[in-house]
């Protein structure tokens, strides 16, 4: 890429005025660090990582509430990011003897023929159209040994949470399970784009003129994967989980932020099935939170690189490979 260029069109693009961007996905944080595109735009644009991370925004108390599933004698399925944040007294799943990292949930089904399971289900829409599909199946084998402890998010309340961004690079997983047209009620300029570098950055100028132009349509940059209506997969997702108000890490509560699983899966429900309690949200010295609000750059944080490391991470901005923490450290952003 030639970064002089660049500059030059986002600068001409924004007729000079100072813009805050955001990304609202963790793939694109990481792809944005390993192929520099930050260095891409002139001083008066800056682009920030938002909670489009899932790890790094489930609550920490669900780690909590894996380990009493683990006390009360069942197996946990856990994807791998999840099992590696610390949870209270500095605990993570992965330390522990009946935990199976598993990289796709209908493992967990399979280990329920067998024994006793919970699987540990975070994520945004496509991730929860994933687990709609294990439910399908585990309510059609009737496997009594499977639940779930679900926190899974739903995105789109969050953004008027982030008042001080001018405009989002949307995510292209997410608009690929809800259509374009989900971000209607978007109330700021955004692009969904793609992954690839030069897709990021097409989009990024597009983005930019849009902001430029105070145009508040959501556009699709994305045309090959995102269609323009929700699809079968969303109409999964609202036959399987119902819209709740939900804690999301470092943002604090979400109204109608969450799914839940919906009562007619209430026998796979494992907050029901073992009774477990709420359980406060610790406090850290992490600033995974203001992080995930565009508030600072991971590099802000006083722990960053110093006693938050990927070998030692404090938060789950650092653990997840979607992380905004791991990504900067990974690529060496200053």
């Amino acid at each position: 890429m030639n970064a002089a260029r660049y500059r030059e069109a986002f600068l001409r693009l924004s007729g000079g005025r100072k813009m805050r961007l955001m990304e609202v996905c963790g793939s694109h944080s990481m792809a944005i660090a390993k192929y520099g595109i930050r260095g891409l735009l002139p001083d008066n644009i800056s682009l920030l990582s938002g909670p489009g991370c899932p790890v790094c925004v489930s609550r920490a108390s669900l780690v909590a509430q894996a380990q009493m599933v683990l006390e009360k004698g069942a197996h946990l399925a856990v994807f791998g990011d999840l099992a590696r944040i610390p949870g209270p007294g500095g605990v993570r799943l992965d330390m522990q003897p009946g935990v199976t990292a598993v990289y796709s949930p209908d493992e967990a089904l399979k280990i329920a023929e067998e024994k006793e399971v919970v699987l540990t289900a975070v994520g945004f829409e496509p991730t929860t159209a994933a687990a709609a599909a294990v439910l399908l199946e585990a309510e059609e084998k009737g496997l009594t040994r499977f639940s779930m402890l679900c926190d899974c998010k739903n995105l789109f309340p969050v953004f008027p949470m982030l008042p001080e961004i001018d405009g989002f690079l949307l995510p292209g997983h997410v608009a690929a399970v809800t259509g374009r047209s989900a971000f209607d009620e978007l109330d700021r300029p955004g692009v969904i784009a793609g992954f690839g570098p030069e897709e990021i950055v097409l989009a990024l100028l597009h983005l930019v003129k849009k902001v430029a132009e105070n145009d508040c349509r959501a556009e699709n940059d994305y045309l090959q994967i995102v269609p323009e209506h929700p699809g079968s997969a969303m109409r999964m997702i609202e036959e399987c989980f119902t819209v709740c108000d939900s804690l999301w890490r470092g943002i604090g509560p979400v109204p109608q932020g969450g799914r839940r699983i919906s009562d007619r899966f209430a026998a796979f429900d494992a907050v029901k099935k073992y009774a477990l309690p709420d359980i406060p949200e610790p406090g850290t010295a992490c600033r995974c939170g203001a992080v995930l609000r565009g508030a600072i750059r991971p590099q802000d944080c006083p722990l960053y690189g110093k006693v938050c490391t990927p070998a030692h991470p404090e938060g789950a901005c650092m653990v997840s490979t979607e992380g905004a923490c791991a990504a900067a450290f990974a690529h060496q952003e200053i």
